[in-house]
């Protein structure tokens, strides 16, 4: 259920390494065999703090040697859905309202710094979102100056020390109210401070999107509602325009406590939260985020290898949120965290239908021309939004919409769509308006796209050994060893094997990942890097 879902790696789980080594070993090798990347609890690797006292106790593998962190891992790291080591969840910088000196990010640098350090192994820390600094954060009569120069600094101890191969973190802006509400502007904050972190330490972000609310064991409605498919929809497209090199589920699957089952002998669940129910069953969510995951792999050629240049916006609510901004008396700071533009590049102007909600629109370098992220601002359901991009010249254009690629071409160098609540659209132009769209899609029998394009070359073994590449127009993506449409661990167990003559290359796999003419131990490192680095549909916890 979880890869049909379209998710391709897990951050966290409760079995710990120490206590159910098995157990851990039998989810690396069922996350090989399904194409999953994935995260290992190990209390021996992770820093240990005495809740009670508020004192470090165990500094975990800052305070092992290279060899004893080698012999640690070697119990589990041989498989190659092995990512890393899931170190910390939401650890807070001293100085905050109310944040936790038990769980301060201080106490578990020094163990990522070391796992980040080793080949091929991710220390992972999921930071938390400005806006869940305090209750009272961003409200009349709070210090907002002061809680985001806490904010800058716990980013700043975060990037100095952690050797970070990703940035992640959470703040979740669905809450009892609809969007637009305030939450979104505390959400839009933190995500424009880690767009900025990333374009600064040229470092990739990850960021955590609502599968579903009323996180808590309590039958009655929490104060973080249940997000509709609109606002699904808005909460991953949204992060796609700011840059998001992936998308973390929460949940995956329904924990116990969330599911609003009071009796632990009833085997049912309460369809709130989770893309899986404690009970095993699909939930609501788990078609809105199968739709999102569709979108996000079709885009994802594009996305991954793109630069985010700007956040562009029309509308009343996209313009002033999307900024980070908010507006309270006199005792409240305005805060901007984001420079939202009104055009940018080639893109000269943006309209929306609906001028009070808006359009988002993000926009990319990606290899020699502009790309851009358009998402329909407005979450209510069933309202579609009519979009109009006008750009300073006619282009022939990509465009990405419901996992859908098409080729056309500006009209009097406008580009209009249609776009549903919530939901976004890849645009991509091309170099000359009188040259061949880039890629063409088809869908094969499996309802799998498959790209064509004129440039992707395949790799074929011939019968003494040697490699040989063809060009039949009928390319596909690079990596895929297996020729399955898509590029996961599988793909790289593959070229593994290959690389050692255990194993053939197919005939429709790409191997040269990092183009320099020749297949070896290089695109083996380099297709791992891609894994790691290119996780959107990642869930967590």
């Amino acid at each position: 259920m979880i890869k049909a879902s379209g998710i391709n790696m897990i951050n966290y789980t409760v079995n710990d390494a120490v206590t159910q080594l098995d157990s851990v070993r039998k989810a690396l090798e069922k996350a090989e065999q399904y194409g999953l990347g994935w995260f290992v609890n190990d209390d021996v690797l992770n820093t240990k703090i005495d809740i009670t006292k508020g004192n470090q106790i165990n500094e975990g593998a800052a305070n092992l040697t290279t060899s004893e962190l080698a012999a640690r891992l070697g119990k589990y790291s041989y498989y190659d859905s092995f990512l890393g080591i899931f170190v910390k969840d939401e650890p807070s910088y001293k100085g905050g309202d109310t944040f936790q000196d038990y769980r301060l990010l201080d106490y578990y640098l020094d163990t990522a710094a070391q796992l980040n350090s080793y080949t091929n192994t991710v220390g992972f820390i999921n930071l938390v979102g400005q806006s869940a600094n305090t209750v009272n954060n961003y409200v009349p009569g709070s210090d907002s100056k002061k809680l985001t120069d806490n904010y800058d600094k716990y980013w700043k101890q975060f990037t100095d020390k952690a050797n970070a191969q990703v940035f992640s973190l959470d703040d979740y802006p669905i809450n009892a109210e609809p969007i637009p509400v305030a939450g979104a502007c505390g959400y839009f904050r933190s995500l424009g401070k880690m767009r900025q972190e990333s374009l600064d330490k040229n470092t990739p972000f990850w960021s955590f999107v609502q599968a579903g609310g009323d996180f808590g064991n309590d039958t009655q409605t929490s104060n973080t509602s249940v997000p509709t498919e609109g606002e699904t929809y808005w909460n991953v497209n949204t992060a796609l325009a700011f840059g998001a090199k992936g998308i973390e589920w929460f949940p995956v699957i329904q924990p116990r406590e969330f599911d609003g089952v009071t009796d632990p002998s009833v085997e049912n669940s309460v369809d709130r939260n989770g893309v899986i129910l404690s009970d095993g069953t699909a939930s609501t969510f788990s078609k809105w985020v199968q739709k999102a995951n569709a979108q996000i792999a079709a885009v994802d050629d594009v996305l991954m290898k793109a630069t985010s240049t700007a956040i562009v916006a029309s509308g009343g609510y996209a313009k002033t949120q999307a900024a980070g901004t908010v507006n309270g008396d006199n005792n409240v700071q305005t805060i901007t965290t984001t420079n939202v533009e009104e055009a940018h590049g080639k893109l000269t102007k943006v309209e929306s239908s609906d001028t009070e909600y808006g359009a988002l629109v993000g926009c990319f370098d990606y290899r020699d021309t502009e790309a851009f992220y358009i998402v329909n601002y407005d979450t209510t359901e069933n309202e579609s939004e009519t979009i109009t991009l006008t750009f300073d010249d006619d282009y022939r254009v990509r465009v990405v919409q419901n996992a859908q690629n098409s080729c056309i071409a500006t009209a009097d160098q406008k580009l209009t769509f249609t776009i549903p609540s919530g939901e976004g659209v890849l645009v991509v132009l091309e170099n000359d308006a009188d040259q061949q769209c880039y890629y063409e899609s088809v869908t094969d029998t499996d309802g799998n796209i498959v790209y064509k394009c004129s440039v992707h070359v395949h790799a074929v073994t011939e019968e003494d050994g040697s490699i040989t590449y063809q060009n039949n127009g009928e390319g596909v993506k690079c990596g895929d060893m297996n020729d399955d449409g898509s590029v996961d661990v599988r793909d790289l167990v593959h070229m593994k094997k290959a690389e050692k003559k255990l194993a053939t290359f197919r005939v429709n796999g790409i191997g040269d990942i990092n183009d320099d003419g020749i297949i070896n131990i290089d695109d083996i490192a380099d297709l791992r890097y891609y894994l790691v680095h290119s996780k959107r549909r990642m869930n967590s916890r």
